[in-house]
C-alpha cells in the first residue's frame, strides 16, 4: 500500500471513529444544528479522503466503469465539505437565529457549484484514467478547467473564510469565559489554513498548465498528501475541545483519586488487619475511584481509632528527635510521627503485647484530625501513607521497639 493510500485511509478513519461518538448523541439530540452540522461535515471529510486515496479511485472507476469517475466524486465531495465547514462555523459562532438565514446562503451557494461539477465533467473528454495528476493532465480542456476552478475557488474560499472568520471570532471578547472554544475555534483555523494553502496551490498549478509550464505538477501532487492527516486532526481536535475540554479537571480529579487511592492502599491494608470488619466493601463502586478514596479515609479513621490505646509517648519522642535531625517540615514531621505510631501500634495490637506505663491512656477527648475539608483531610493522610510505607525515621523508630511476634509483612485480606 502506497503511503498516499495509508494517510488518506488513516484520515478517513480517524473521522469515521469521530462519527462514532458522535452518533451516540443523535438520539438525544436530533434537532440540534451544531451537532448535524458536526456529524454532515465529518462524514464529508471522511468520504472525500477515503475517495481520493488511489485504492479507492481505482474501485470505484472499475466498479462503475466510468474512466475517471471518482475525480468529479471527489470534486463535489471536497466542495460539498467546505460548504459543510462553513455551516458548522456558521452555527458555533451564532444562535439557530442568526446562524439559518447565513446557513441557507452557504447551502444553496454550494449545492449551485456541486451541481455544475458533474454536468461540466459529462461533457468533457477524460478517457485516459488519471490517479494521481488528473488536474494538470486535463487542466486545458476548457470544461475540465471550468469545474475545477469551480471546485478550487469554492472550496478556497471556504477555507479562506473559515480561517479568517474563526481565528478573529477566537479573539472576541464575547467567549473570553469559553477558553476551550476558543482554542478550538483556533484549530478550526488551523485545519481551514492548512487547506487554504492545498487550494493555493491548485490554483497555481492549474493556472500554470494552461500556459504549458508544469513546475508545479509534484507540489500538486505531494502538498495534498502531506495536509491530509495535520488538517483531519485539528478539525477533530476543533471539535473535540469546546466539549470535552470543560470536563478535563473532572477527569485530573479523577486521575488523582486513583493516584491517592493506590498510595493510601498498602497503609491500609495493613491496619485493616487490626479489625477486618470495619472494611466495607462496595461492589457497584468499585470502579469509581471517589467513593473508594472517601472509603478508605472513614476506615482509616476507625482503625486509628482502635489503635490510638497502643500509642506509646516514647515512639513518639523517638521519631519526633529523628525527624527534627533529619530537618523535617513542620507537616512532614507531623505525618511521620503520626505514621511512626501507627506502624508500632499494629504492631503491638498483632503481637498482643501488654500496656506498658508509658502507653497513653485510651481518651474520646484525644487529638483526632475531625476536618470537614475532605481535601485537606486527604493530604494529610497521603503524607501519612507515604511516611508508613517508606520513611526510614519510620523504620528507624520501629527497629528500637522490642522484638515482635507478627511481622508486618504478613499478608492482609485482599481489596
Amino acid at each position: 500500500m502506497t503511503t498516499r493510500n495509508v494517510i488518506y485511509l488513516s484520515a478517513a478513519a480517524t473521522g469515521i471513529i469521530a462519527l462514532g461518538f458522535k452518533f451516540r448523541h443523535l438520539r438525544r439530540q436530533w434537532g440540534t444544528p451544531q451537532l448535524w452540522a458536526v456529524i454532515v461535515t465529518v462524514l464529508v471529510a471522511s468520504l472525500t479522503w477515503w475517495c481520493a486515496s488511489p485504492q479507492s479511485i481505482h474501485l470505484l472507476n472499475r466498479a462503475t466503469g466510468i474512466t475517471n469517475f471518482t475525480a468529479p466524486l471527489v470534486y463535489c465531495l471536497g466542495t460539498a465539505f467546505a460548504g459543510s465547514a462553513m455551516v458548522l462555523a456558521i452555527f458555533w459562532r451564532f444562535p439557530p437565529a442568526l446562524a439559518w438565514p447565513r446557513a441557507i446562503t452557504v447551502i444553496v451557494a454550494y449545492a449551485v457549484a456541486i451541481a455544475a461539477i458533474p454536468a461540466l465533467f459529462s461533457v468533457s473528454d477524460v478517457s485516459a484514467e488519471r490517479i494521481t495528476d488528473f488536474e494538470t493532465y486535463y487542466a486545458r480542456q476548457p470544461t475540465v478547467a471550468a469545474f475545477l476552478m469551480i471546485y478550487i475557488i469554492m472550496s478556497g474560499i471556504g477555507s479562506g473564510l473559515i480561517t479568517f472568520g474563526c481565528l478573529k471570532w477566537a479573539r472576541s471578547d464575547d467567549l473570553a469565559d469559553r477558553p476551550w472554544l476558543r482554542r478550538g475555534l483556533r484549530l478550526y483555523g488551523v485545519a481551514a489554513l492548512l487547506g487554504f494553502v492545498t487550494y493555493v496551490e491548485k490554483f497555481l498549478a492549474v493556472i500554470s498548465s494552461w500556459f504549458g509550464l508544469h513546475w508545479l505538477d509534484t507540489a500538486n501532487t505531494v502538498v495534498p498528501v502531506v495536509v491530509a492527516l495535520p488538517s483531519m486532526l485539528s478539525a477533530l481536535g476543533a471539535i473535540v475541545l469546546p466539549i470535552w475540554g470543560p470536563r478535563l479537571p473532572l477527569l485530573r480529579r479523577w486521575m488523582h483519586r486513583w493516584a491517592a487511592f493506590w498510595t493510601l492502599r498498602p497503609m491500609h491494608r495493613s491496619l485493616r488487619r487490626v479489625d477486618p470488619a470495619v472494611v466495607l466493601a462496595t461492589r457497584r463502586k468499585s470502579l469509581d475511584p471517589h467513593h473508594r478514596v472517601r472509603r478508605q479515609l472513614i476506615e482509616l479513621g476507625d482503625l486509628e481509632w482502635i489503635l490510638r490505646r497502643h500509642f506509646d509517648r516514647s515512639v513518639e519522642e523517638t521519631a519526633r528527635r529523628l525527624g527534627q535531625d533529619a530537618s523535617l517540615s513542620d507537616e512532614d514531621l507531623s505525618a511521620t510521627v503520626h505514621a511512626a505510631q501507627l506502624k508500632a501500634a499494629l504492631l503491638r495490637r498483632l503481637s498482643k503485647a501488654a500496656l506498658g506505663p508509658k502507653q497513653l491512656r485510651h481518651d474520646d477527648n484525644a487529638d483526632v484530625p475531625d476536618s470537614t475539608d475532605f481535601d485537606r483531610e486527604l493530604a494529610r493522610w497521603l503524607r501519612v501513607a507515604r511516611a508508613f510505607v517508606s520513611s526510614p525515621i519510620v523504620a528507624a523508630t520501629v527497629a528500637q521497639l522490642p522484638q515482635q511476634r507478627h511481622p508486618l509483612t504478613t499478608s492482609g485480606p485482599k481489596s
